[in-house]
């Protein structure tokens, strides 16, 4: 089938930020704010990946295995009784 325009090229890239972290003079404080609570997410995950464990959970379960390919599909390392839902 046809799959339509290619799209913009690229992300926001350093070029596009400080355009976008500054409104007129003034920092835009909330997206500096935004772009710090994403780095921060991202190093946790670099020093301390999830494991599965109640201690070390994953948000989902692409995260977990990102962090660890080795382990196998289907085994639960969680107790069930821990499942909010």
């Amino acid at each position: 089938g046809n799959i339509g325009p290619p799209g913009p090229r690229g992300g926001l890239g350093m070029p596009g930020l400080p355009g976008l972290m500054y409104l007129s003079d003034k920092p835009n404080f909330s997206l500096i704010q935004t772009l710090l609570d994403s780095l921060q997410q991202e190093l946790q995950l670099l020093l301390d990946p999830p494991d599965g464990s109640k201690e070390h959970p994953a948000t989902t379960c692409l995260e977990l295995w990102l962090c660890h390919p080795e382990y196998r599909s289907g085994e639960n390392l969680s107790d069930n009784r821990d499942t909010i839902v």
